[in-house]
């Protein structure tokens, strides 16, 4: 008597199994209810002057500053105080969008 109801079990949850597949693409799971997420590039946004908008903090203090003149233009050198410890690659950004002033 165990025989047919141990065929039966195995039966079963051969079926179940056999269906979660088509679980997985059906409405009825809740990883499906908000579609998939697209890779793509980053939308830059830009303010109405047509600067792209930096979400970057500016540093606490400068401490130092250096302009050395070269043929062409000019090498500035600042040496900044950030507000807290953790930064790093710290850039000088032209807030004009790097026309010449």
């Amino acid at each position: 008597m165990r025989k047919p109801a141990t065929l039966i079990m195995v039966i079963a949850v051969a079926l179940s199994l056999a269906g979660c597949a088509k679980i997985r693409d059906s409405k009825i799971n809740p990883f499906n209810w908000f579609g998939r997420s697209k890779e793509g590039p980053a939308q830059v946004i830009e303010t109405a002057s047509g600067i792209p908008n930096d979400p970057r903090l500016l540093v606490a203090e400068v401490t130092a500053l250096e302009v050395a003149r070269i043929p062409g233009g000019a090498i500035v050198r600042a040496n900044g105080l950030p507000p807290t410890q953790g930064w790093w690659k710290a850039e000088l950004v032209a807030e004009n969008g790097g026309k010449p002033v």
